[in-house]
């Protein structure tokens, strides 16, 4: 995402769509808490393995590259 397009989605208050999001302690605040931590921690192989597992998942048509 280059500057343009992330001021646009994300920064300008006329374009981008905020949402609350509350969860409960329990079991899934722990998981989304563990997938948070995969996606996003600094275990790169972790990630990785995550993204190579799931990468079936994924309609390839859709991608936008």
């Amino acid at each position: 995402m280059n500057v343009d397009e992330l001021r646009h989605c994300a920064l300008d208050p006329e374009t981008r769509t905020l949402r609350r999001l509350t969860m409960d302690d329990g079991k899934e605040a722990r998981e989304a808490l563990k997938m948070f931590d995969v996606l996003m921690g600094n275990d790169v192989a972790r990630r990785r393995d995550f993204l190579v597992k799931n990468s079936a998942l994924v309609d390839s048509s859709t991608l936008d590259i």
